[in-house]
């Protein structure tokens, strides 16, 4: 192809120009910025591979070119700006910090999830948040029911758990009253547990590779009363989210969030 039957295309020299300018000016953008857009959306280099096809199309008229397989101007635009978005974006998102407690697992927290958190976080304006419970085995769940039962009493574990909490939870009182000691009473707890089945008494110990259980310490994360509300409303409208517990709608201390693995 001739540069005269390039010429009289709907890309020109002008339009190729002024696109090189907003390269080079996204260029001497800072190198952690830069490095964002590209690991987060590699639409960016593509639009750099068209622009500089077009430009050896319009400087080279030795070369052949199927202007067919040209994309339009407002086309790598378009990928620009989708590259853009995508970078600020995740920038955005890596602002947000979730930190685990002593007694969390991180390994069983996903990526998906956590950028589900983090979504969030960004709506209701909060910077972080402490994940202070994951996935749990029948001797952790034992252990988190002791500790809840002897900070809310037995009555108040009872309107947390459904009914095959409850029965964890009489083993708890009948061994409390028979003077037992805590290693022993929580023993009996994790017995109880296993014998239930694990996954029946919390979600907690349901199989983290299905679904993603966390509690999320409101004062772990010193929020706000108004912040803990805004991303309460922010993970109960994400379809995403199959169950949220908190203190407005629970006998839960911690914000209870539950996310399918896809």
């Amino acid at each position: 192809m001739s540069i005269s039957s390039i010429s009289n295309s709907t890309i020109n020299q002008t339009s190729i120009s002024n696109l090189s300018d907003s390269t080079t000016s996204k260029a001497s953008t800072p190198a952690n910025q830069q490095s964002s857009a590209i690991e987060n959306n590699e639409v960016d280099q593509q639009a750099s591979q068209n622009l500089s096809q077009m430009t050896q199309a319009l400087t080279d008229s030795s070369a052949p070119v199927d202007s067919s397989s040209l994309p339009t101007l407002g086309e790598i635009q378009a990928q620009q700006s989708a590259s853009a978005q995508a970078a600020q974006q995740a920038d955005s998102l890596d602002d947000r910090k979730i930190k685990f407690g002593s007694n969390a697992d991180e390994s069983t927290v996903p990526d998906r999830a956590q950028k589900i958190l983090k979504e969030a976080m960004k709506e209701a304006g909060i910077d972080e948040v402490v994940i202070t419970s994951t996935a749990r085995d029948a001797e952790d769940q034992a252990r988190a029911m002791y500790q809840l039962i002897g900070n809310k009493g037995v009555a108040g574990a009872k309107n947390l758990y459904g009914s095959n909490g409850d029965k964890v939870v009489d083993v708890y009182a009948e061994a409390k009253e028979a003077g037992k000691s805590a290693s022993e009473i929580k023993a009996a707890m994790q017995e109880k547990i296993e014998e239930l089945g694990a996954s029946n008494v919390s979600n907690h110990c349901a199989d983290h590779e299905k679904i993603t259980v966390v509690d999320i310490g409101p004062n772990s994360s010193n929020l706000t009363a108004e912040e803990q509300q805004a991303f309460i409303e922010a993970l109960e409208g994400d379809s995403r989210v199959s169950k949220v517990l908190h203190p407005g709608n629970s006998s839960e201390d911690a914000i209870h969030v539950e996310i399918p693995v896809e």
